[in-house]
């Protein structure tokens, strides 16, 4: 696992090459704990329940055609990459599982799911996060370290908002991907209008939203107009990301 090898690596550097002192002076830049807690508020918000809860029911829906269920996949990892800066964990642990019970939800009894709808969204789902990885700043850790840079190097900052003014090209092309991969890998199952039945029971059977959810949402929205409004609040990214954390 990567926490031990970067255990063991400090251990192993500090004592045959570098001194301790210079081999951690990298944990005291701000950027890299703007990484680190937005990964933490990631993994409390699916611990919430609230991102299955909230997937469900915009498939439920809006989910009736495989084009549409591939625009909601894609605006869920948008929504996501606001505030994780992973692709891992944004598609690989919240997405990706999402969309394979979608495909597994399209069975008719015995019958296999059509191959070319896991084809299509499968793709989708790679080609999207790597658009909505570079729209936001904390979308990727690379975003955050070249903000880093442009500062040190050019003396420019780049807040979170200014990044995301940039990125409206990326974002304009984001939209046309769902629709681009379906021309190029097109679903043979097209009309999910019996998946969204199961959607809707799974739905059904969650309990009541818990406390849990509601401050899992409202810790969301806080970090994002905080993030979002930091040009004209001066609020700092990272202390927000801390911020948003301690709350969770």
């Amino acid at each position: 696992p990567e926490p031990v090898i970067l255990i063991l690596s400090i251990t192993a550097t500090g004592f045959l090459s570098i001194p301790l002192q210079d081999l951690l002076i990298g944990y005291t830049d701000s950027i890299l704990w703007l990484t680190i807690t937005a990964m933490i508020m990631s993994i409390g918000l699916k611990k919430s329940g609230l991102t299955e809860r909230a997937a469900l029911g915009l498939i439920h829906r809006f989910g009736r055609t495989s084009l549409r269920l591939g625009y909601i996949v894609s605006f869920l990892d948008l929504v996501l990459a606001s505030c994780t800066p992973a692709s891992p964990a944004r598609t690989g642990s919240i997405v990706y599982p999402l969309v394979r019970g979608m495909i597994e939800g399209c069975k008719q009894g015995n019958k296999p799911v059509p191959s070319e709808l896991g084809a299509y969204l499968i793709l989708l789902i790679y080609m999207a996060s790597m658009h909505t990885g570079a729209i936001f700043m904390t979308g990727m850790v690379p975003n955050v370290l070249n903000a880093k840079i442009a500062h040190e190097l050019l003396g420019i900052d780049v807040s979170w908002m200014l990044w995301l003014v940039g990125a409206v090209p990326g974002l304009l092309s984001f939209l046309a991907v769902p629709w681009i991969v379906y021309r190029l890998c097109p679903p043979t199952l097209q009309n999910l209008d019996a998946f969204a039945g199961q959607t809707a029971a799974r739905l059904a059977a969650l309990p009541p939203m818990a406390k849990k959810e509601y401050l899992a949402a409202g810790v969301f929205l806080m970090v994002l107009s905080l993030w979002s409004t930091e040009t004209w609040t001066g609020i700092n990214t990272t202390w927000v990301g801390f911020l948003g954390v301690s709350f969770m």
